[in-house]
This record gives structure tokens, C-alpha cells and sequence, in this order.
């Protein structure tokens, strides 16, 4: 979690969360501005093909055919230092077309908005680890802020229009 730990990463949820549509800003981890792409190992960009945050992804392994449960002992060298130029270059052909531009604002908070997807901030009723507890909220509520924890769990990602779509 870094050198900050626990503090560091509310404090980085928190001012994100706080991003509104009128306040655009440049990405905070590769310094693109709004309408560029992000750069290479950016930790927001998107991955396209699952919607979730492309660093931390296993898309890359599954579009080259790799199980990443036996990753470690049947490609020892992409285990230790990651994909190679080759894998890259596959997954460029398949899914970079459809990387997304970086709007301004974090991913999904737009569809947070769309859906009514809202939550607060509870300290006084901590979950275990010290991590906060939300409560589900309308928008028109004090502090409120757009719930992805809610977004990601509800929803599902469409490929096609590349953005989080409520189940149905």
C-alpha cells in the first residue's frame, strides 16, 4: 500500500472522490491532459477488455494464452519481469484501438452519476481493518461522493460501449 499506508490511500480516495465535472484535471499518475491517452503502466488507465484498472489486470496473460494461477512455473521469465514486447504487441492488435482517452475526472465516476450510484463516508461505524464503511445515499446529501465500490459490484463492463452497464 505504499509508504503512506492506510492514511495515505484515504487521503488520495478522498480527494479523488471529490472530482466534479467542473473540475477537470490532469491524470494524477501519468500527467495526461483531458482527451490524451494515458501513458504506458499508468495506474488509472482502464483496461478496455475488462473494465478494470489495466496495471493490475490479467487481460494481457489471457489474450497470449497464459494461465497466470501456473504462470510462475511454466514462464518463470514473464513471472519475474512481465510481459514481453511480443505479448504487448499482440494485445496492441487486439484491444490498443480501443484504449480510452482520459476524460478529466476518475474512471467510472460518470457512470456513478448516471446510475445514482452515491455513497458517504461512515467513520462512526468503522469495518474491521480500520477500512470506512459506506452508506448508500442520494446525491443531494451532504459529502456526498459517487460510490465505485457500488459501481464495480452491481454492474457489469460492456466491451462494446466501453463503459460500466447496470445488470439487467
Amino acid at each position: 500500500m505504499g509508504e503512506d499506508g492506510f492514511a495515505g490511500w484515504l487521503e488520495t480516495a478522498e480527494r479523488m472522490a471529490t472530482v466534479t465535472t467542473s473540475e477537470l484535471h490532469d491524470c494524477h499518475d501519468c500527467g495526461v491532459k483531458p482527451g490524451e491517452l494515458h501513458t504506458p503502466g499508468c495506474d488509472v488507465q482502464r483496461c478496455p477488455r475488462c473494465g478494470m484498472q489495466q496495471i493490475g489486470c490479467n487481460c494481457i496473460y489471457e489474450v497470449n494464452n497464459i494461465d497466470v494461477d501456473d504462470m510462475e512455473t511454466e514462464h518463470p521469465s514473464i513471472y519475474k519481469n512481465g510481459p514481453t514486447k511480443q505479448m504487448y504487441a499482440k494485445w496492441d492488435v487486439e484491444w490498443g484501438t480501443r484504449q480510452q482517452l482520459w476524460t478529466g475526472e476518475w474512471p467510472g465516476i460518470a457512470e456513478c452519476r448516471e446510475y445514482g450510484f452515491w455513497c458517504l463516508w461512515d467513520e462512526a461505524n468503522r469495518r474491521w481493518m480500520g477500512w470506512p464503511k459506506f452508506k448508500n445515499i442520494t446525491a443531494e446529501t451532504p459529502g456526498a461522493q459517487e460510490d465505485l465500490n457500488r459501481l464495480v459490484g452491481v454492474c457489469r463492463w460492456d466491451i462494446d460501449a466501453q463503459k460500466w452497464m447496470q445488470r439487467r
